[in-house]
């Protein structure tokens, strides 16, 4: 919204990079999935040991995406990670619930055997239209600037599906064609710079200016009165989110409890 007023009080229509990282492997979490692919085998040797109450309790502490690793037996299931790591909590905080992984993509997923491009895909048909295109838009719109998206014109996809990946990850290095291209028209040091995307300081806000509501709609009485989350499990988050408060993963897991909770007193409470 800042960058779009900013921008609208020089400009009418402008240019947006959105669609590079889905369409030339620029996301930083498209680098463990190699590794993860390698392990999938000792995953599966190990599947009994990891679904030992205290090895996924130990885990989870550690770190919550290993709370998931008894799920990862294929490729489609590692760029899934997220999903499953969610719901190793959904499955805890929902009584009588059970979640289950079912992706109408799996086709477009089975279209290649890299596990990098099956990331690509999955952000492109999820992440990419559901939140990345969608937050540009409606903030261009509520300053009426006209966005536009070349990155995502339909024959640079096309040549994007047809590039070999080496192209578009080279030697470790993302966006590799990309980068080749805009060493030409910009200096060097301003495209080596570290990958910042457009984060809010939610853990921050969760331990102040939304305090209030944490308290009221994620305490106990509230939660015993609606009948929805199990008590134990959500003051075992918060309790978790306050000893890790910089771990952007129980601050979302959080945020999203009380986004619902918000939404349900508004329509059915």
């Amino acid at each position: 919204m800042l960058v779009s007023r900013f921008a609208r009080e020089k400009v009418t229509v402008i240019l947006s990079g959105d669609g590079g990282d889905e369409l030339f492997c620029g996301y930083v979490s498209y680098r463990g999935f190699d590794f993860l692919k390698k392990c999938i085998l000792p995953f599966i040797l190990l599947n009994p040991i990891l679904k030992l109450p205290f090895i996924k309790k130990v885990l989870g502490v550690m770190n919550p995406y290993c709370v998931a690793l008894d799920k990862l037996t294929s490729c489609d299931a590692i760029v899934n990670v997220n999903f499953w790591a969610t719901a190793f909590y959904l499955d805890k905080l929902i009584k009588d619930h059970e979640v289950k992984l079912h992706s109408k993509y799996s086709d477009i997923l089975s279209s290649t055997d890299h596990i990098q491009e099956k990331a690509m895909l999955q952000n492109m048909i999820t992440w990419l239209p559901d939140d990345i295109l969608t937050k540009v838009d409606r903030a261009s719109m509520a300053t009426s600037l006209e966005a536009r998206v070349p990155l995502l014109d339909h024959r640079l996809m096309e040549f994007s599906f047809n590039l070999p990946h080496e192209y578009k990850c080279h030697n470790r290095t993302q966006k590799y064609l990309l980068r080749k291209l805009a060493y030409r028209y910009i200096p060097k040091h301003l495209l080596e710079r570290p990958k910042k995307g457009f984060s809010i300081p939610l853990s921050d806000w969760l331990q102040s200016d939304l305090s209030g509501l944490i308290e009221k709609y994620l305490g106990a009485d509230y939660l015993f009165d609606q009948g929805i989350f199990d008590m134990k499990i959500v003051a075992g988050l918060l309790t978790t989110f306050k000893r890790n408060d910089k771990n952007n993963y129980f601050s979302t897991i959080i945020w999203n409890l009380l986004i619902f909770q918000l939404w349900f007193e508004e329509y059915f409470g």
